[in-house]
């Protein structure tokens, strides 16, 4: 059964002032979430580029969602969890 319950977010970008900015914005909102920052190069050229990036952090065990940052939505998730 999915429980469709986000338990921590992660932020990647080549810009770390954006970073900081980006996870503010996350805490004030009181979200509840644990928010963490990566750090990425920033000669990523493609999406895939960047996932392979967050996979040398090893930080994902587990399932996951991956969602641009230059897209603004009020998508429901819960298909591509299921």
């Amino acid at each position: 059964m999915v429980t469709n319950q986000i338990n921590e977010i992660y932020i990647a970008s080549a810009y770390k002032p954006h970073l900081e900015k980006i996870k503010k914005f996350i805490l004030e909102r009181k979200l509840r979430k644990t928010v963490k920052t990566l750090t990425i190069r920033s000669d990523c050229e493609s999406f895939g580029d960047a996932l392979r990036e967050v996979a040398e952090h090893k930080v994902l065990d587990n399932d996951f969602v991956v969602v641009r940052g230059d897209i603004i939505t009020n998508i429901d998730l819960k298909p591509a969890i299921e």
